[in-house]
């Protein structure tokens, strides 16, 4: 098991003391890097396109069942710092991990042309429905293909990306190739300071989030791949009030959708043609009735949490954004 470090690529990372997780039959052991102080998960493998694109993950099949069926109306709240401190409202923007597209349809009311590139065929399927323009693609697969095409984007965004990564600055430095002089990268990353009173979020773990950034990791590996003028800001939004409604609507929607699909399962079949059983169909809905009751009953928790952060000034996002240096910066 290699314990190089994913952001300086030094070997002097240690084990954090008793932290180890187990999930899928893989023991991962929580590292912190000597040099750098990034903490992250060993081993580092991402799993396949398809452990996003089941909905039976254990994390919360209903977020991913719901960006595969309708998607969401509302922006997440991780994103609108973008619309907050981002000046430019016009130009071509390339969203890496766009899942069901509604960022890209924010970023095409303010002014931008938008594109976007998830691995999760699923929810690139959910933003063509909308009328978006993604693509179902890795990362490394989509940039080698716009160098070849000679693409250049005016921004590229990654919201709750890099935390996912096994190689972020290779994708901090595939995002650099394609912008265009003065282009500007923008996103968000879990701060690993954040205000916890609950324990660290089931999320946190691998094979789902492998790495935790502060500020200064994060502005040192922005550095590392190039980039200049950057800014990490602390987002002190906690779980307001919008974003607890998402949360609490998304086994709703997913129950509402499960239950149509249950509904035309139940409808006379083509000779011939699969059926599909109703007993998972009632189990689903069974599940997800209990998902709704134990969010309303954590809802106090959640506000009270958001209180918390505000008051302690760690908040639960880290907000980026770096310029790609012009041709006057480089010849100086």
């Amino acid at each position: 098991m290699s314990d190089r470090c994913p952001s300086c690529g030094a070997s002097s990372a240690i084990g954090e003391e008793g932290r180890s997780h187990e999930q899928g039959g893989v023991r991962y052991t929580l590292m912190r890097c000597g040099a750098c102080t990034m903490i992250f998960w060993t081993p580092l493998r991402m799993p396949d396109r398809h452990y996003y694109e089941s909905l039976e993950l254990d994390l919360d099949s209903s977020y991913y069942e719901t960006m595969h069926t309708e998607g969401y109306g509302e922006l997440p709240i991780h994103q609108k710092p973008f619309f907050r401190h981002c000046r430019l409202r016009q130009g071509q923007l390339l969203d890496l991990g766009c899942g069901d597209g509604t960022f890209l349809r924010f970023a095409r009311a303010a002014g931008f042309d938008p594109v976007g590139v998830d691995f999760d065929a699923a929810s690139v399927e959910s933003a063509q429905r909308q009328g978006l323009e993604a693509v179902s693609s890795s990362f490394d697969e989509y940039f080698q293909e716009a160098r070849q095409a000679g693409m250049r984007f005016d921004v590229v965004t990654m919201f709750e990306v890099l935390e996912h990564q096994c190689d972020p600055v290779g994708l901090l430095r595939g995002a650099f190739e394609l912008l265009g002089s003065d282009g500007l990268l923008a996103g968000t990353v879990p701060n690993r300071v954040r205000f916890k009173p609950f324990g660290i979020d089931r999320y946190d773990f691998p094979p789902h989030h492998f790495l935790w950034f502060s500020r200064d990791v994060l502005e040192a590996m922005l550095s590392r791949a190039g980039f200049m003028d950057a800014v990490v800001s602390v987002e002190l939004f906690g779980f307001r009030m919008d974003e607890l409604r998402n949360r609490l609507g998304r086994p709703v929607k997913a129950f509402v959708a499960r239950g149509v699909r249950g509904r035309s399962q139940r409808e006379p079949r083509v000779p011939g043609a699969s059926s599909a059983s109703p007993l998972r169909g009632s189990r689903a809905q069974v599940l997800d009735a209990i998902k709704t009751v134990s969010r309303l009953a954590a809802a106090p928790a959640k506000i009270a949490e958001a209180a918390g952060e505000r008051v302690t000034g760690r908040g639960a996002s880290l907000y980026f954004q770096a310029r790609k240096p012009g041709l006057a910066s480089i010849s100086h």
